[in-house]
C-alpha cells in the first residue's frame, strides 16, 4: 500500500529535486500534511532551487534574502470569502445574510485559513494575518478590539498552518506552536500556573517538530513528532488518561497512533491520516467515525476500506475523507451534508460519484465543500443552497487550487 506521505523514504537530495516540480497549490498542501515535506518547505535553498527550476534565473545566495518570499511574489493567487461569517460582515459592513463571492485584494498569497466562531485567521507568504471580533485575545494583536481588515500578527515568521477554535487560535511557526486567545478551559496548552486569556502569540514550549494543529471550541490537537497531543477541554473521558474535569491545561500524548501527517475536528471527533489509512476517535454521534456504530472511541480508530488517504475534513457530526483521488463521506445526513443523494445516515465511509480529481475537501457545520478538477462543488445546505448531490457553484471558475471551510456558511477559496 502506498503511503499517504510518500516522502517518507526518500534521501533529501531525491526529495528536493522532486519537490521542485510540483505546482504551488500541491506543494502547499503537501507542505501541511508531510513531516518530511514541511521540512523542505521551511528551507530557504530549496526555495532558490524552486526559483530557479521554474523562472530559469539563478538569484544570488545571501544569507538575509526570502527566497519562498521572492518566489511566492512571481505566482499571485486571490482569496475568496463566501457565504456568512462576522469577520466577512465587518470586512464589508455589510451584513446581508450571505455574501457572494469576496475576493480579499490583501492576501494575495493565501496558503491557508481558518474561521474561529467570531473570527478568521489566514497564513499568507509565511506571516499570520487575523480579524474579526477579538474575544480573550484570538486575534493575537496585543488587545482585544476587534478588527475589520486583515491585520499582521507581529512576532511570527515561517507560518506554516493555522486552525482556530470558539475564541482562541493556534499556529505553526518554524516547526513549533503558538497559542493565543481564551484559555479558560486550557486550550492554549501553557499549563496550570498560566490560565489567563493570552493576546499575543505564546509558545507551547514541550511541543517541537509540529507539524499539524486542529482546534475545536475549547480544545487544540497537535501533531508533534508524529504523534497526537491534546490540550484543553477533551470532548470524552479516556484521552491518554484525560477527564473531562478539570480540564487539561498541558499537551498529553494521545497513544496508539504514529506518523501522523494529517488531522481535522469537528464538534466531537477527530480524523487522523496515518500511513496512508485513516482513524477516527472521540464520540461518535451519527456515525461520524465510520467504524459501523455509534460506540465511543478514546483511541485512534481504522476506518477500514479506505487506503492511499490523502485529505480528511470533520464536520459537526460528517466526515469526507479523499481515498485514491475519489471521495466518500460518512455520518449525519440531515441537511446532505454526505453528497450521496439521499438523507440517510452512512456509519461506513460510501462513495460520492460524479466526481473525477477530487484534490481537496472541507466540511462546514451541515454543508462539504469540494475540489474537483480545479472547480469547486458543494453538496449539503449551505445558504440558499441544498445540494443532495455535489453541486458545482461556478461553471466559468476552472482555477481553484485550495478550499478551507467553517461554521454553518463560511467558505474560503483559492485561485491561481
Amino acid at each position: 500500500m502506498e503511503a499517504a506521505d510518500p516522502f517518507a523514504n526518500m534521501d533529501m537530495a531525491s526529495l528536493v529535486e522532486l519537490a521542485v516540480t510540483f505546482d504551488l497549490g500541491t506543494l502547499n498542501r503537501f507542505c501541511r500534511t508531510s513531516q518530511r515535506m514541511s521540512q523542505i518547505c521551511r528551507n530557504q535553498t530549496f526555495w532558490q532551487f524552486k526559483y530557479l527550476y521554474d523562472f530559469g534565473i539563478r538569484l544570488p545566495d545571501n544569507p538575509g534574502f526570502d527566497f519562498r518570499l521572492a518566489y511566492q511574489q512571481q505566482i499571485p493567487s486571490e482569496l475568496y470569502l463566501l457565504g456568512h461569517h462576522t469577520a466577512m460582515d465587518m470586512y464589508t459592513h455589510d451584513l446581508r445574510l450571505h455574501q457572494p463571492p469576496l475576493l480579499i485584494p490583501e492576501l494575495q498569497h493565501a496558503t491557508d485559513v481558518s474561521f474561529g466562531q467570531d473570527h478568521m485567521a489566514v497564513v499568507s507568504m509565511g506571516q499570520l494575518y487575523t480579524f474579526g471580533q477579538n474575544h480573550g485575545g484570538a486575534l493575537g494583536l496585543g488587545d482585544r478590539d476587534g478588527r475589520d481588515a486583515p491585520t499582521l500578527v507581529p512576532g511570527l515568521e515561517n507560518v506554516t498552518a493555522v486552525s482556530c477554535g470558539d475564541h482562541h487560535t493556534a499556529a505553526i511557526a518554524d516547526g513549533r506552536l503558538y497559542t493565543f486567545g481564551s484559555n479558560d478551559m486550557g486550550q492554549l496548552g501553557l499549563g496550570r500556573d498560566q490560565l489567563a486569556p493570552q493576546t499575543t502569540p505564546t509558545l507551547v514550549a514541550s511541543l517541537d517538530n509540529v507539524t499539524a494543529v486542529s482546534c475545536m471550541d475549547a480544545a487544540t490537537l497537535a501533531i508533534s513528532n508524529g504523534q497526537l497531543y491534546a490540550f484543553g477541554r477533551p470532548i470524552s473521558a479516556g484521552w491518554g488518561g484525560m477527564r473531562p474535569h478539570p480540564p487539561q491545561p498541558e499537551p498529553r500524548l494521545v497513544p496508539g497512533l504514529d506518523n501522523i501527517t494529517a488531522i481535522s475536528s469537528g464538534t466531537a471527533h477527530v480524523a487522523l491520516i496515518s500511513d496512508g489509512r485513516l482513524y477516527t476517535m472521540g464520540l461518535n454521534s451519527r456515525g461520524s467515525m465510520g467504524l459501523g456504530d455509534i460506540v465511543r472511541r478514546n483511541r485512534p480508530t481504522l476506518v477500514l476500506g479506505l487506503e492511499n488517504v490523502t485529505d480528511v475534513s470533520c464536520g459537526l457530526t460528517h466526515t469526507a475523507v479523499i481515498a485514491d483521488g475519489r471521495l466518500y463521506t460518512f455520518g449525519n445526513n440531515d441537511r446532505y451534508q454526505l453528497g450521496l443523494g439521499d438523507q440517510i445516515e452512512h456509519g461506513i465511509p460510501a462513495l460520492v460519484t460524479g466526481l473525477e480529481n477530487v484534490s481537496a475537501v472541507a466540511c462546514g457545520d451541515t454543508f462539504t465543500a469540494i475540489l474537483s478538477n480545479r472547480q469547486l462543488y458543494i453538496s449539503g445546505a449551505f445558504g440558499p443552497e441544498r445540494a443532495a448531490r455535489p453541486k458545482l457553484l461556478y461553471p466559468d471558475v476552472t482555477n481553484v487550487v485550495d478550499v478551507f471551510a467553517g461554521g454553518l456558511e463560511s467558505i474560503a477559496y483559492i485561485t491561481r
